[in-house]
């Protein structure tokens, strides 16, 4: 009987396992089925933002990435790049897409299929709520240059322009190229389309630029500065207790490079003394000195009385000075404990070094460990 259980278990075991195989064989080929037997244009679709993405942002996101089947059938392998935190947030359905096999030869059926699944997704799929993607940028980001710097590296055939508030006609010069302003997420969609069915793969759309870039007519009218080599030394940076070097990715942004004091006081970290090694010892305060009063001379040998002396009076302590004699360099605060609370801050010294006000310049930084 046991047998018999165990053979129906092992034919079990395979079946699942060819299925599985079969699920995974599928998973890897869904970009060559959506193009080869869907006839599906998959092009990269980056929305450049400096802004916070709030609900309405994302009403026109979702309008711009959808699926599209006008002049020719066009999906975005989109996502968000939120520049000050130079992070990119990945925002389409096509890694979870299924395509059943029973209808990889219907060309129509993949097309119902895609359009099905990409409307579910944009209904009950958003991005995380990291405060990076929803906060704004700290004061001390230029955000007017965050985007003339990336506007720099973009092929200029790619670009739109959108503002849900930019007024009918508004433009925005760049060199001596004249870009419109789109207001309406799904006319920005069909010129989109329109350019992808003409053999364009990559769109980067700037979404609610500042107004000072409408007036932009020679700020990229010079060659501009390609970014530092990938490797250039850019500082360092604290990740977890260690201090790495910062340095240069060759894309405008930075990575890790090589470690450089793990456990490292500066970034929180807790050195343990040493076995064998005494702390060195607080040296003595000398005895105040003392001063003997001589005893009173007899009548005839008596010499004419010394003044007497009046005790000192202490002197009273100069005033606290609160003027705010200079400021520390921008960094990232620190508790009693040694541990970072997420807040940029600057320090204001008095006159004599010490610390008199603490001015925060952001509440929740990405960079100070803010969660």
């Amino acid at each position: 009987m046991n047998t018999k259980a165990n053979y129906l278990s092992s034919c079990l075991l395979i079946v699942l396992v060819l299925l599985f195989s079969c699920q995974e064989e599928q998973s890897d080929n869904i970009l060559n089925q959506l193009k080869d037997n869907g006839k599906i244009n998959i092009f990269s679709l980056t929305i450049v933002t400096t802004a916070p993405v709030n609900d309405t942002a994302l009403q026109n996101i979702r309008v711009l990435s959808a699926f599209t089947n006008t002049g020719c059938k066009a999906l975005a392998d989109a996502g968000i790049l939120r520049l000050g935190s130079n992070i990119y947030y990945p925002y389409n359905t096509i890694a979870d897409m299924k395509i059943d096999k029973s209808i990889l030869n219907d060309e129509e059926a993949i097309t119902r299929s895609v359009q099905e699944q990409v409307a579910g997704y944009f209904a009950n799929t958003k991005p995380k709520d990291y405060d990076s993607l929803i906060t704004s940028n700290p004061p001390y980001f230029n955000e007017r240059d965050l985007l003339l710097n990336h506007l720099s590296k973009t092929v200029a055939d790619s670009i739109f322009f959108f503002s849900p508030s930019a007024a009918g006609g508004a433009v925005v010069q760049v060199g001596s190229r004249v870009y419109q302003v789109y207001n309406d997420p799904a006319a920005l969609r069909a010129a989109i389309s329109n350019l992808v069915c003409k053999g364009q793969g990559t769109i980067s759309v700037f979404y609610n630029p500042p107004a000072s870039l409408q007036s932009i007519d020679e700020a990229l009218a010079a060659t501009p500065v390609p970014p530092p080599a990938k490797g250039t030394p850019a500082g360092d940076t604290c990740i977890g207790t260690s201090r790495f070097q910062r340095v240069h990715d060759g894309f405008g942004a930075y990575m890790a490079g090589r470690l450089i004091e793990a456990n490292s006081p500066s970034c929180g970290g807790i050195v343990p003394p040493q076995p064998g090694v005494e702390a060195p010892k607080e040296r003595p305060t000398p005895p105040k000195e003392t001063r003997t009063i001589p005893a009173k001379p007899t009548p005839a040998t008596a010499k004419p009385a010394e003044p007497t002396r009046r005790p000192e009076v202490a002197k009273a302590p100069p005033p606290v000075d609160n003027r705010c004699a200079r400021k520390s360099d921008p960094e990232c605060e620190k508790d009693e404990a040694g541990n970072y609370t997420g807040r940029r801050v600057q320090y204001c010294y008095n006159s004599a070094g010490k610390t008199i006000r603490t001015i925060v310049l952001s509440k929740c930084d990405a960079d100070c460990r803010c969660l």
